[in-house]
């Protein structure tokens, strides 16, 4: 990844709430920039290039609107790398619990 200014300083802790079943969302998170601003909602949606991270949107009657969003190109970029980062942690996290909990099943056979 790109160094950036936000590197070192952009510090986010992400914890994914819950996992879609269905549809193109793989699931929710809730984003905390620098311990201070909390940002719920933001969703990670599977893509024909990959997951992409979508901001919290409301519905006009233009489309779809953002709630709110990264000012920048630079921290836009920051924060959806920590955001596909975590998401990808918790991935391999939750694959890890499976195969323990499949190789214990089999080991109790």
């Amino acid at each position: 990844m790109k160094q950036d200014k936000y590197t070192d300083s952009f510090q986010v802790s992400i914890r994914t709430l819950a996992r879609s079943k269905s549809g193109a969302i793989l699931a929710y998170a809730g984003v905390t920039i620098f311990g201070v601003f909390a940002i719920r909602g933001v969703k990670i949606i599977k893509g024909k290039d990959g997951p992409f991270v979508a901001m919290p949107a409301i519905r006009t009657q233009k489309g779809w609107k953002d709630i709110c969003y990264p000012c920048s190109s630079e921290f836009r970029s920051a924060f959806d790398a920590a955001v596909l980062s975590a998401y990808d942690r918790e991935m391999a996290q939750m694959q890890e619990r499976v195969t323990k909990s499949l190789s214990s099943k089999q080991m109790d056979m």
